[in-house]
């Protein structure tokens, strides 16, 4: 909150909303005395245990017609009209409690203390109507660094510091964008005019499941980017979907890469908790599909080799490239009588590991045992 009793700004949290409110109620001149207003988010839309970015934009006016918009996560959740001017206030700026008073819903002037962290305070000073283009550019940068989704209840592409666009969701995927991928988007990358380095990222939303980490040589060029997106597909595991001849099961879930420049080789982990697909590394692979594969995996580029540490599977040195999809086998083709997996406890075969003993194998007439389960 910036001022006082009298005249400021604030953004709070009251019966489980977000609000943002302005007020500026002494007559002090033109486009003053106009009383406190706020809007608020609706039930549901904030949870505990989340981040998010908070975009309050002040507009006001002298013929007090101004506006103040409020955002969350790039997508307006509510506006004040009849907004005159902000005259100065000595009092200074609170982050995440008063600073010396403020002015609330319902006409309270006391508050408690935020209890939780706050990342980044960005403040613009523009004359005249902030361009939406410059909100985009900041959001984009929250939501890559902290792994934030910016709504997408209808697209907001992620833009660089130049404003060129490197998370497409406005697009279709089978025209070269990623509107079906727009689920728990998170990135690394390089933007040297934001003074923006990571290396390492996953989606602060639950369930996200993926994280990728760039091994080997750092970043070295500006404007170098990885980012990454899924379908909201299920995570749990079946045979019906495509998928290469040696792989008989995967996830439904589908994630798709956008790549400027070159990231190189990266580690790609999958967190598996709570989904009840075991720890045996042996089952599982990372397939990837090409930009022009439509997320049809039946050619896929099965790679192996993923290790667990805990129930996070990893797979080591992955370079993917622009527009490739990818997602987790979780079991390898195996043969079974008719090709009846469902249900089948034990298959015991006369020519298959049928011995007399140990190892040696059963002739004609001795007795068997062991007999091996295929």
């Amino acid at each position: 909150e910036q001022g006082s009793q009298t005249r400021g700004l604030n953004v709070f949290l009251s019966a489980g909303l977000l609000y943002v409110g302005a007020y500026n109620t002494p007559s002090e001149g033109t486009g003053s005395n106009w009383g406190f207003s706020s809007a608020s988010t609706s039930g549901g839309d904030i949870a505990t245990e989340t981040e998010y970015i908070v975009t309050l934009e002040f507009n006001g006016n002298t013929s007090s017609s101004g506006t103040v918009t409020a955002y969350l996560n790039g997508r307006s959740f509510g506006t004040i009209s009849g907004v005159g001017v902000l005259f100065d206030d000595t009092d200074g700026i609170g982050l995440g409690n008063q600073n010396s008073q403020s002015l609330y819903d319902a006409g309270a002037t006391t508050a408690d203390p935020f209890d939780g962290s706050i990342a980044e305070l960005i403040y613009c000073d523009n004359i005249g109507t902030f361009d939406p283009a410059q909100r985009n550019r900041i959001e984009s940068y929250l939501a890559v660094k902290y792994g934030i989704t910016l709504d997408q209840g209808s697209p907001i592409s992620y833009v660089n510091s130049n404003g060129n666009t490197i998370f497409n969701t406005a697009t279709a995927a089978a025209i070269g964008g990623y509107l079906e991928y727009n689920r728990d988007i998170a990135g690394i990358g390089r933007d040297d005019d934001s003074e923006f380095i990571q290396t390492s990222s996953q989606s602060e939303n639950n369930g996200s499941i993926v994280r990728v980490d760039k091994v080997g040589a750092a970043i070295g060029t500006d404007d170098t980017w990885l980012l990454w997106g899924n379908d909201g597909g299920s995570t749990t595991p079946n045979r019906t979907e495509t998928k290469p001849e040696t792989i008989n099961e995967r996830l439904p879930r589908v994630w798709r890469v956008a790549e400027e420049n070159a990231i190189g080789s990266t580690d790609v982990s999958f967190d598996l908790s709570g989904l009840g697909l075991g720890t045996n590394a042996s089952d599982f692979s990372l397939l990837i599909a090409g930009n022009s594969s439509n997320a049809d995996f039946s050619s896929a580029t099965v790679v192996s080799g993923g290790t667990f540490n805990g129930d996070v599977i990893t797979f080591s040195g992955v370079d993917f490239s622009d527009g490739q999809y990818f997602t987790l086998g979780t079991q390898f083709f195996i043969c079974t009588p008719g090709n009846v997996q469902d249900g089948l406890a034990l298959w015991l075969k006369a020519d298959a590991e049928t011995y007399n003993t140990g190892t040696t194998a059963a002739t004609n007439g001795q007795t068997v045992e062991p007999w091996g389960d295929q």
